[in-house]
């Protein structure tokens, strides 16, 4: 079974963001989820999120000023 090309590139991904200058990552704190975090952050956009619990990844993050909210409720 064939799978699709998933990887869009920069520029891509900015025109399917359109204007938006936010982005919130469900599950931020995980190994995948963080690096984009970090990547989306650094591309100039404002960058929060949420996961279940405070780990030292989601620490690293919100020392970057990305502001966690912890829970899913």
């Amino acid at each position: 079974m064939a799978i699709a090309n998933t990887h869009y590139g920069y520029e891509a991904i900015k025109k399917m963001m359109g204007n938006a200058e936010r982005v919130f990552f469900i599950g931020v704190g995980g190994i995948s989820m963080s690096s984009l975090a970090a990547m989306t952050q650094k591309r100039g956009y404002i960058v929060s999120g949420s996961d279940r619990t405070r780990t030292p990844l989601t620490q690293k993050l919100e020392e970057s000023g990305i502001k966690i909210i912890y829970g899913h409720s």
